[in-house]
């Protein structure tokens, strides 16, 4: 495929891609061509340590994913609700949730069920969510979008950053605050000076590099899968992957196109980029989908607001200039050969998750981080852009 870089903007009642200087890019209907089955599988990666303070330190890092994949029909197969009877009872003393609401929450995939023989292999998608209390079925309907059109995806749980791990022997990995972008020091308030700016934004860029190497050993740990596993052996196709993350997993999704080989396309969801080389952007032959929301619409004005506030609290305009502009996901856009760069402006930061329908259960939604009348669009739209990103850049 030829290079290109272009710049979107989905209308999403028409499902139209409107492209400025570069025609128009019509969405195709979601193709639906598999029942979706779900398991987990979990690792040891013995060559790291948990890099987290009260998180068993300097052990080795135990890491868990959920795997959506496409399944064999079955008449009898019933959906599996989104959490079990125990994670909704552990979730519901943890956080003040019915673990009535919790366990009714309803989800496309039955748990175990066995996987289609139709494809001999399918191309693999490696899901990172966000940070401040994210984690992988938090993302269930895409993941099942993804699967049913013939993916297996396979979604991160960063144990620690992630809002619960839950692992087989019965072990909960909680989110720890200190091992959190939220708690990056040193803390920024409006006496910060340029170099603490600077060592916030350090703090974080090893948060995110320490983060995209789970990636890198959830890969590692596929290709033994695809020699053994019950479900998976031989059918992982490795050689080419893409990797998608919302917020600060869109940071590791990035990260991934330059330093994983096998990782050939990317996208970034809403997600500032915690890279010291997001200014280089992506090239020799990758892809990047940046997908932006309502809060990011009009990024570069907000840039020169930033940079004009900035030099309010005493910054130079250079250095105002590179805070502002450090991995912006428009500036990373702007630098890469092979990148699209997609606004849904109606869309909220946590519409790209599944907040918004599990508030229809009774989950509380903020309403300042979901925009409840563009719950179904703003996902029904992500889950047709990613098809058709990957769909385009995953052949070989």
């Amino acid at each position: 495929m030829n290079s290109r870089r272009f710049f979107v903007t989905l209308a999403v009642a028409l499902g139209l891609l409107n492209g400025c200087g570069g025609g128009s890019i019509s969405l195709p209907p979601e193709p639906v061509s598999f029942p979706v089955g779900r398991t987990t599988i979990e690792w040891t990666d013995s060559s790291r340590s948990n890099q987290c303070p009260g998180a068993q330190e300097r052990s080795a890092r135990k890491l868990q994913a959920y795997v959506w994949y496409p399944a064999t029909p079955s008449a009898d197969a019933v959906k599996s609700p989104v959490f079990d009877a125990v994670q909704a009872g552990i979730l519901s003393q943890m956080y003040g949730i019915s673990a009535q609401i919790l366990a009714a929450i309803p989800s496309g995939s039955r748990v175990n069920a066995s996987m289609s023989k139709a494809w001999d292999s399918h191309p693999v998608l490696i899901m990172s969510h966000g940070a401040g209390g994210g984690f992988p079925l938090l993302y269930s309907s895409t993941a099942e979008s993804l699967a049913s059109a013939g993916y297996i995806v396979v979604g991160m749980s960063h144990p620690h950053h992630s809002l619960t791990t839950f692992f087989n022997n019965g072990d909960v990995a909680m989110l720890e605050p200190r091992c959190d972008p939220m708690g990056a020091t040193p803390q920024l308030g409006p006496g910060s000076t340029f170099e603490q700016y600077t060592a916030n934004w350090n703090y974080q860029v090893l948060l995110s590099q320490y983060l995209t190497a789970d990636i890198k050993s959830a890969i590692a740990h596929l290709r033994a899968l695809n020699t053994s596993h019950p479900l998976f052996a031989g059918r992982l196709e490795l050689d080419r992957v893409g990797v998608w993350g919302h917020s600060f997993g869109g940071s590791h999704a990035f990260a991934s196109l330059l330093e994983i080989p096998q990782v050939v396309a990317a996208a970034n969801i809403d997600g500032t980029v915690f890279s010291n080389q997001y200014a280089s952007g992506v090239h020799h032959g990758k892809a990047l989908l940046t997908l932006l929301g309502g809060d990011n619409v009009h990024a570069e004005h907000q840039e020169r607001t930033r940079i004009a506030a900035l030099r309010q609290l005493g910054l130079s305009e250079a250095e105002a200039t590179e805070v502002a502009r450090r991995g912006q996901p428009y500036f990373i856009h702007n630098a890469s050969t092979n990148s699209v760069l997609a606004r849904l402006p109606q869309a909220k930061h946590m519409n790209f998750t599944d907040l918004g329908l599990w508030a229809r259960y009774g989950v509380p939604v903020d309403p300042d981080t979901v925009a409840p009348s563009h719950v179904d669009s703003v996902l029904a739209s992500q889950r047709r852009l990613l098809l058709q990103f990957f769909g385009e850049h995953l052949q070989p």
